[in-house]
């Protein structure tokens, strides 16, 4: 059995399963990181979430001061309705400027959740 990649909720259970030697899959936390988060999040190479225009903006002022050769993956969070968790439809512009401005980012996702959780 062969997993590529895994998603989980904090930046601890990423670095537990890179320390276990999960080492090729790409991890994706899907958490908001703190600014002290980010370049822990870089040099152990995990992928970050970004759901508002605050953390877009954070994750693209903290990249910009990343070591030399370290950069992030970024995955883009998009609310379609049921107002939990993501850029809105008309915030999604100003969080893509605030990262696509950092040659140390990499857009690789963008994922979203039910617009209506009767559906």
């Amino acid at each position: 059995l062969r997993v590529d990649a895994f998603a989980v909720a904090t930046l601890v259970e990423a670095v537990e399963l890179r320390c276990a030697g999960i080492d090729k899959a790409t991890i994706l936390v899907l958490g908001a990181p703190i600014p002290g988060d980010i370049p822990v999040m870089a040099s152990y190479h995990l992928d970050l979430m970004v759901s508002s225009v605050e953390v877009a903006e954070r994750v693209g002022r903290v990249a910009k001061s990343l070591a030399q050769g370290q950069s992030l993956n970024v995955h883009i969070y998009i609310e379609t309705g049921m107002m939990r968790l993501g850029l809105k439809p008309n915030e999604v512009t100003k969080g893509l400027d605030s990262l696509e401005s950092v040659d140390r980012v990499h857009l690789v996702g963008v994922c979203t959740h039910f617009a209506d959780a009767d559906d």
